[in-house]
């Protein structure tokens, strides 16, 4: 993994305007504000739609759902989804 990606530590979130995503040799990769994250491939879908938005991302330690995804408009969080 490059040092210029980041895996986010249990109960960490990351919260920003998301700028990109791609994905490479299975993972999906986002660009939040000046943060790259590695994130499970599942999650591209719930995102990809908002590319330009302020979101935040949150790890978990919960075995169903240990990423959740957040977007929030005019300051007030809609929920986008979890993976």
């Amino acid at each position: 993994m490059s040092p210029n990606i980041y895996r986010q530590k249990t109960w960490e979130e990351v919260l920003g305007i998301l700028l990109a995503l791609y994905t490479q040799e299975g993972s999906l990769f986002a660009k939040i504000s000046s943060i790259s994250l590695i994130l499970p491939l599942e999650m591209e879908e719930k995102m990809r739609d908002h590319i330009g938005h302020r979101v935040s991302v949150l790890r978990t330690d919960l075995p169903d759902r240990p990423y959740l995804f957040r977007v929030f408009s005019n300051d007030k969080p809609n929920v986008g989804g979890d993976a």
